[in-house]
């Protein structure tokens, strides 16, 4: 729709919108039948599809991780396709850190991932652009390649 008619009305009306994320501006224009209504905003609004509350939950972190191409020989790395978030890590409240696997839907893998499980997770990241992950504990930390020690 392009302003082109200058009788439209203009006018901010919607403050949940700008609570949420910004003005949001409500336009009215055009002529007779070809008018019709224009929303703009300012920056994005997510909108929340599902909500699952995570009680116990302090700390929360999504990991990259680069799978290698089938056949790449293992000489050289490898990696094919884009980044993608590959693991999900919930620090619990003094009891320990859940791993979660990303792919269709989120699958538990706390029992047989080298992660530190029985401790909460004070920080975890990526390093050297998305290769490889780290996870620090209180006791200590680790280095990982996808769900491999380094």
């Amino acid at each position: 729709c392009v302003f082109l008619d200058t009788s439209a009305a203009v006018r901010e009306v919607d403050p949940e919108a700008t609570a949420r994320g910004g003005p949001t501006l409500y336009a009215l224009c055009g002529n007779e039948r070809s008018g019709c209504v224009v929303t703009l905003r300012q920056g994005l609004v997510p909108d929340v599809v599902t909500e699952v509350p995570l009680g116990g939950i302090h700390g929360m972190w999504s990991l990259y991780h680069r799978k290698e191409e089938p056949g790449s020989g293992g000489e050289e790395t490898s990696f094919g396709g884009a980044d993608y978030h590959a693991y999900l890590l919930l620090s619990k409240e003094g009891t320990g850190t859940m791993v979660l696997e990303t792919g269709e839907e989120l699958q538990e893998v706390t029992e047989n991932s080298p992660y530190i499980t029985d401790q909460p997770t004070v920080a975890a990241g990526n390093l050297f652009n998305n290769a490889g992950i780290v996870q620090v504990c209180p006791q200590g930390l680790k280095l990982y390649d996808g769900m491999n020690v380094i």
